[in-house]
């Protein structure tokens, strides 16, 4: 089964190539798949949480696929973990557990790894948009560091 590594690493690139939209300006200069990075963006997604979830929907879905590339791309950094992309459906075919998951465009890329941990950036990008501070990525990354090691 083929992963999407490449493709999702793109997909994060494009951050750095083009704007989701003038009103947005996420200083770029933070993102260097750290720790600190992860801290930077919670707390830039917090404050900037209205006006990003305003944005029109080709917009937001743009925004949602990038950042939480970015997200994925450093949580396998820090996780150490050998963690792959996969689409939904070229996982579906080797594990039945995501048949638990409705298929959306938060869950269309997955991370998962040898052991059938699967973790889900992009909806996590979402729920923190749309939950505010309950569904922080500092705790998120703190728990998924403690329960993969």
């Amino acid at each position: 089964m083929k992963n999407s590594n490449v493709e999702c690493l793109e997909i994060a690139k494009l951050l750095w190539i083009e704007a989701f939209e003038k009103n947005i300006v996420l200083p770029l200069d933070k993102l260097d798949y750290t720790e600190n990075s992860i801290v930077f963006l919670n707390d830039f997604l917090l404050e900037n949480r209205s006006l990003i979830c305003s944005l029109e929907t080709k917009f937001y879905t743009k925004f949602i696929l990038r950042v939480g590339c970015y997200l994925g791309e450093t949580i396998k950094i820090l996780l150490n973990s050998n963690f792959d992309w996969y689409s939904y459906d070229d996982l579906l075919t080797i594990n039945d557990d995501v048949k638990k998951i409705e298929k959306s465009l938060y869950t269309y890329y997955i991370l998962s790894n040898k052991n059938r941990i699967n973790l889900f950036p992009l909806a996590k990008l979402d729920k923190l948009l749309k939950n505010g501070e309950s569904d922080d990525l500092i705790f998120y990354l703190k728990s998924l560091k403690e329960f993969i090691k």
